[in-house]
C-alpha cells in the first residue's frame, strides 16, 4: 500500500482512522484541522503532513497492541461483527468462505478474491471492517494497556534511531543526503500512517547505504 503525501483527502483520512485511539481530551488539534478544511480554511501541505504524522505516532503503540489481539484472541470478535453488519449478500459470501482456523483476513487474502467480489463490496467490509475495530477497541482497551506499554518502548527506540538517521543525513551533501532522508520519510510514512510494524533491523536493511 503507498499513500501519496500530496493528497490532502489521503493525509485526513489516515488522521480520522487513528483518532479513536487517541484519548478524548488529546483530539482537538487533529479535529481543529478537519473544522479548517471544512471552513475553507485549510493547514498548508506541509503542515497537514506534520500533523498526520504526528498522530501516528501517538497511536502507534495502541494500534500495534490492537492488531496483536484482532488477529488472535479478538478475530472472532471482528468476524461476528463484520458479518452481522454487511449486506446479506456479502455476509453469505463470507460465511461461505470461512474456515475454521482462519478470520476475515484468511478469507480476504484467498486466491481470486478481487475478482468474486465487486469493489463496492470489499469496500462496504472495509468500512464495516473500520466501526468493528472501533468497537472492540473501547471495549478492550483497558485489557491491552500492557501490550500498549511495550508498544511504546518499542516506539521510543525505532523514534531514536530514526533521529540519529536523520542527524546523519544532514551531515552528508547532494544526492546521498537526498535518497536518506526521503528513504526515511517513507519509513515514517509505513510506520505512522499506514500502521506497519517494522522493526529497527528491517528499517535498517531497507535504508540506502552510502
Amino acid at each position: 500500500m503507498i499513500l501519496d503525501l500530496r493528497d490532502r483527502q489521503a493525509l485526513l483520512d489516515s488522521m480520522e482512522a487513528v483518532l479513536d485511539y487517541l484519548p478524548a481530551k488529546e483530539r482537538k488539534p487533529f479535529e481543529d484541522v478537519y473544522l479548517a478544511e471544512r471552513e475553507e480554511t485549510p493547514v498548508s501541505l506541509d503542515q497537514l503532513i506534520e500533523l498526520s504524522l504526528q498522530a501516528g505516532a501517538l497511536t502507534w503503540p495502541a494500534r500495534q497492541a490492537f492488531r496483536q489481539f484482532v488477529t488472535s484472541m479478538g478475530q472472532e470478535l471482528e468476524w461476528d461483527l463484520v458479518t452481522k453488519h454487511v449486506s446479506r449478500p456479502v455476509a453469505f459470501f463470507l460465511l461461505q468462505r470461512k474456515t475454521d482456523d482462519g478470520g476475515l483476513d484468511h478469507v480476504l487474502q484467498q486466491e481470486g478474491i478481487e475478482h468474486a467480489l465487486y469493489p463496492e463490496h470489499l469496500q462496504e467490509i472495509e468500512l464495516v471492517r473500520q466501526e468493528a475495530w472501533r468497537l472492540i477497541y473501547q471495549d478492550h482497551k483497558e485489557m491491552l494497556e500492557p501490550v500498549t506499554q511495550e508498544m511504546s518502548s518499542e516506539l521510543e527506540g525505532i523514534r531514536q534511531f530514526l533521529k540519529r538517521q536523520k542527524e546523519d543525513a544532514l551531515t552528508k551533501t547532494g544526492k546521498d543526503q537526498e535518497q536518506l532522508l526521503d528513504a526515511l520519510q517513507q519509513i515514517e510514512v509505513r510506520l505512522f500512517l499506514l500502521g506497519e510494524w517494522l522493526p529497527i533491523e528491517l528499517i535498517r536493511d531497507e535504508l540506502p547505504i552510502a
